[in-house]
């Protein structure tokens, strides 16, 4: 993974998450290894995911829509630079998507 993508992570996560949860996410991101290398198309996103077969991957838009919705796993889907980021959490009706504020 780039470093571009690990400061994109980072942001992702300050961002839109707890502060609960926050520390323990950046923290495993900047310790993981075996990062995956950026493709920066506009067909497909980013994923941040407890799922572990589908997190620090690339997929096209329709694969991790259907990897994401109703898997009932804490999952973010990343577009672009952050402008916009889909959120699938646990439970019921926890699901929204964001703009970046401009």
């Amino acid at each position: 993974m780039t470093d571009n993508e690990i400061e994109l992570e980072i942001k992702v996560i300050i961002k839109f998450l707890n502060s609960a949860k926050r520390d323990r996410y950046v923290n495993f991101i900047k310790n993981k290894k075996d990062r995956i290398k950026s493709i920066g198309n506009i067909k497909d996103c980013y994923v941040i995911s407890e799922n572990k077969n589908i997190d620090q991957k690339r997929m096209s838009i329709e694969n991790a829509l259907i990897e994401t919705i109703g898997a009932d796993q804490g999952t973010l889907l990343v577009f672009g630079n952050a402008e916009i980021v889909y959120s699938e959490a646990e439970g019921f009706n926890n699901r929204w998507i964001s703009k970046k504020r401009k």
